[in-house]
Protein backbone atom coordinates (compact mmCIF):
# COMPACT_ATOMS: atom_id res chain seq x y z
CA UNK A 1 0.00 0.00 0.00
CA UNK A 2 1.27 3.52 -0.68
CA UNK A 3 -0.10 6.62 -0.68
CA UNK A 4 -0.88 9.95 -2.55
CA UNK A 5 -1.94 13.32 -1.99
CA UNK A 6 -4.64 14.02 -4.81
CA UNK A 7 -4.45 17.34 -5.60
CA UNK A 8 -6.57 17.00 -9.08
CA UNK A 9 -9.98 18.28 -7.56
CA UNK A 10 -10.39 20.41 -4.38
CA UNK A 11 -10.16 19.99 -1.83
CA UNK A 12 -7.24 17.75 -1.90
CA UNK A 13 -7.72 13.80 -0.25
CA UNK A 14 -5.41 11.00 0.48
CA UNK A 15 -5.86 8.70 -1.82
CA UNK A 16 -4.64 4.91 -0.57
CA UNK A 17 -3.35 2.58 -3.27
CA UNK A 18 -3.87 -0.66 -2.77
CA UNK A 19 -2.95 -4.14 -4.55
CA UNK A 20 -5.40 -6.97 -3.17
CA UNK A 21 -4.45 -10.02 -3.60
CA UNK A 22 -7.23 -12.81 -4.80
CA UNK A 23 -11.20 -11.34 -5.27
CA UNK A 24 -12.36 -7.87 -3.68
CA UNK A 25 -15.55 -8.79 -1.72
CA UNK A 26 -18.38 -6.33 -1.43
CA UNK A 27 -18.42 -7.40 2.52
CA UNK A 28 -15.01 -8.31 3.92
CA UNK A 29 -15.11 -10.93 6.52
CA UNK A 30 -14.23 -10.14 9.96
CA UNK A 31 -12.16 -13.90 9.93
CA UNK A 32 -9.86 -12.31 7.49
CA UNK A 33 -6.17 -10.92 9.11
CA UNK A 34 -4.89 -7.74 8.85
CA UNK A 35 -1.61 -9.36 7.05
CA UNK A 36 -3.77 -11.11 4.36
CA UNK A 37 -4.78 -7.24 2.81
CA UNK A 38 -2.10 -5.21 4.32
CA UNK A 39 -4.51 -2.29 4.84
CA UNK A 40 -5.44 -2.46 8.57
CA UNK A 41 -8.01 0.47 8.97
CA UNK A 42 -10.50 -2.17 7.18
CA UNK A 43 -10.89 -3.89 10.35
CA UNK A 44 -9.01 -2.52 13.09
CA UNK A 45 -12.06 -3.46 15.59
CA UNK A 46 -12.75 -6.89 13.99
CA UNK A 47 -16.40 -6.40 12.44
CA UNK A 48 -17.06 -7.02 8.86
CA UNK A 49 -16.48 -4.35 6.52
CA UNK A 50 -18.28 -3.51 3.40
CA UNK A 51 -15.96 -2.20 0.66
CA UNK A 52 -17.72 0.88 0.35
CA UNK A 53 -17.55 1.65 4.39
CA UNK A 54 -13.56 1.43 3.66
CA UNK A 55 -12.83 5.04 3.27
CA UNK A 56 -15.40 6.38 5.88
CA UNK A 57 -13.02 3.71 8.44
CA UNK A 58 -9.80 4.50 7.07
CA UNK A 59 -11.14 8.41 7.76
CA UNK A 60 -12.04 7.59 11.18
CA UNK A 61 -8.65 5.67 11.68
CA UNK A 62 -6.90 8.83 10.90
CA UNK A 63 -9.01 11.28 12.67
CA UNK A 64 -8.69 9.69 16.23
CA UNK A 65 -4.64 9.23 15.83
CA UNK A 66 -4.11 12.48 14.14
CA UNK A 67 -5.81 15.69 15.78
CA UNK A 68 -4.36 18.02 13.37
CA UNK A 69 -6.19 15.54 10.07
CA UNK A 70 -9.13 15.83 12.22
CA UNK A 71 -9.26 19.35 12.39
CA UNK A 72 -8.45 19.51 8.74
CA UNK A 73 -11.18 17.09 7.41
CA UNK A 74 -13.78 18.66 9.74
CA UNK A 75 -13.13 22.27 8.04
CA UNK A 76 -13.29 20.47 4.77
CA UNK A 77 -9.69 21.44 3.48
CA UNK A 78 -8.48 17.90 2.93
CA UNK A 79 -12.31 15.81 1.18
CA UNK A 80 -12.64 12.01 2.60
CA UNK A 81 -10.34 9.28 1.85
CA UNK A 82 -10.38 7.68 -1.58
CA UNK A 83 -8.75 3.89 -1.95
CA UNK A 84 -7.71 3.25 -5.51
CA UNK A 85 -7.60 -0.92 -5.93
CA UNK A 86 -4.83 -1.41 -8.20
CA UNK A 87 -4.66 -4.80 -11.17
CA UNK A 88 -2.74 -7.66 -9.50
CA UNK A 89 1.14 -7.23 -10.26
CA UNK A 90 1.29 -3.50 -10.00
CA UNK A 91 3.42 -2.67 -7.40
CA UNK A 92 5.68 -5.61 -8.59
CA UNK A 93 6.01 -4.19 -12.41
CA UNK A 94 6.55 -0.84 -10.23
CA UNK A 95 9.58 -2.68 -8.76
CA UNK A 96 11.02 -3.60 -11.77
CA UNK A 97 10.76 -0.52 -13.17
CA UNK A 98 12.73 0.94 -11.02
CA UNK A 99 15.21 -1.99 -10.65
CA UNK A 100 16.06 -1.45 -14.36
CA UNK A 101 16.51 2.21 -13.86
CA UNK A 102 18.64 2.07 -11.05
CA UNK A 103 22.52 1.52 -10.43
CA UNK A 104 21.67 -0.16 -6.94
CA UNK A 105 20.74 -3.56 -5.61
CA UNK A 106 17.26 -5.23 -5.91
CA UNK A 107 16.85 -5.47 -1.93
CA UNK A 108 16.95 -1.30 -2.17
CA UNK A 109 14.58 -0.67 -4.30
CA UNK A 110 10.71 -0.40 -2.20
CA UNK A 111 7.33 0.93 -2.71
CA UNK A 112 6.81 4.55 -0.73
CA UNK A 113 4.59 4.75 1.96
CA UNK A 114 4.23 8.31 0.64
CA UNK A 115 4.37 8.61 -3.51
CA UNK A 116 5.12 12.29 -4.12
CA UNK A 117 6.35 11.73 -7.85
CA UNK A 118 3.44 12.88 -9.96
CA UNK A 119 4.96 11.36 -12.55
CA UNK A 120 5.01 7.86 -10.76
CA UNK A 121 1.78 8.78 -9.15
CA UNK A 122 0.40 9.67 -12.85
CA UNK A 123 1.78 5.90 -13.29
CA UNK A 124 -0.16 3.87 -10.45
CA UNK A 125 -3.38 5.71 -11.45
CA UNK A 126 -3.50 4.04 -14.76
CA UNK A 127 -3.50 0.40 -13.43
CA UNK A 128 -6.28 1.38 -10.98
CA UNK A 129 -8.83 -1.16 -11.37
CA UNK A 130 -11.37 0.24 -8.98
CA UNK A 131 -12.20 3.39 -7.34
CA UNK A 132 -13.97 3.61 -3.93
CA UNK A 133 -15.20 6.78 -3.11
CA UNK A 134 -15.88 8.18 0.60
CA UNK A 135 -18.85 10.00 1.28
CA UNK A 136 -18.31 13.83 1.82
Amino acid sequence: MTVIVDDRKMPCSLSFLVEIDGELCEIVPSCVKMTDIHFSPLLNDGTATSAHQAPARVEAALCSSNELVRRVMNSKRLASPTIHILKPGTFREYRALKIKAAITGTGQIKVPTVLWDHEIQEWMLQHVERVIVGQD
